[in-house]
């Protein structure tokens, strides 16, 4: 990933409101494709084991864009030392 991504991801991961609305959205798309109760049991499970690998994925998304609020806290640091 280019420099520019990178920073455009730590801009992104301090802003919690755009986050949450980004992440709103995508639940609500998750939710409508969410998997009913119809046809045999063998296409049920596979449509439910996607709409929680949908679930997961976005988890993993979060975890990343957390992991550059992190780094961009961490650079901030001030030594008295220097």
């Amino acid at each position: 990933m280019n420099d520019l991504l990178k920073s455009r991801l730590e801009i992104l991961a301090q802003d919690e409101l755009t986050l949450a609305a980004i992440s709103a959205l995508i639940n609500e798309r998750i939710e409508k494709e969410k998997p009913t109760i119809d046809g045999d049991d063998t296409t049920l499970g596979q449509k439910f084991r996607a709409y929680e690998s949908a679930k997961e994925m976005l988890r993993g998304f979060f975890i990343d864009i957390e992991t550059f609020k992190n780094k961009k806290e961490a650079d901030k640091g001030f030594s008295k030392e220097q």
